[in-house]
């Protein structure tokens, strides 16, 4: 399966600490199923990832945000469902050192084509996600905030009005975009007022 590797190697990428400790840094499949319907040879994967950290010293989103980030790019239905949100679990545990163990656990599905050639020899590829259009301002929904690692965290939101509309809108440090459908995620906070925003262009996975 292709989505684990490229969930731990984005996760590494984003991360110097797993890059100093890569042998504290586990992914596994912990249990899954094959879904297969019989009108043709091709299937799915549908399984449950654990990351599971050992002994770190850091803050939590120093791994909560690339796994939200690779998960914008590989199964972004989890993010953008407030009901499948709740599949996107974690558990910390503090050790006497004052370091502490991380579970990450959360569903992927991935889709496997199957193909025969004229001479019946049977060959198979991983299907990419599908891409979703960006959402322009005025489209249904409210914001999600795509947290983007490689720009500084700023601690004070700047504040400025939208020169084609006139509407007040506060500005992150995060990067917007939008998502349909969601109760608990209005303007990137969840209980915030929807406010309208600017558009944006997706950013294509480093």
């Amino acid at each position: 399966m292709e989505k684990i590797n490229s969930l731990r190697d984005a996760v590494t990428r984003h991360n110097r600490w797993s890059r100093a400790n890569p042998d504290k840094m586990t992914v596994f499949v912990d249990s899954g199923h094959i879904c297969f319907s019989g009108d043709t040879p091709s299937f799915a994967y549908d399984y449950t990832v654990i990351l599971f950290v050992m002994d770190f010293t850091g803050d939590i989103n120093e791994f909560t945000i690339p796994v939200m980030r690779w998960l914008w790019f590989n199964q972004r239905d989890l993010l953008m469902n407030p009901e499948k949100n709740k599949a996107f679990k974690f558990s910390t545990a503090i050790n006497d050192d004052d370091s502490a163990d991380i579970l990450f656990e959360f569903p992927l599905f991935e889709r496997v084509n199957v193909s025969r050639n004229e001479n019946g020899d049977l060959s198979w590829e991983y299907l990419p996600e599908p891409r979703m259009p960006d959402f322009s301002t005025g489209a249904t929904g409210a914001a999600f905030l795509l947290m983007n690692p490689s720009q500084r965290i700023r601690e004070v939101a700047s504040e400025h009005t939208d020169p084609r509309t006139g509407h007040h809108i506060q500005r992150y440090p995060f990067r917007p975009v939008f998502c349909r459908n969601s109760e608990n995620c209005k303007d990137g906070r969840p209980g915030s007022t929807p406010q309208p925003a600017t558009p944006h262009t997706q950013p294509e996975e480093p």
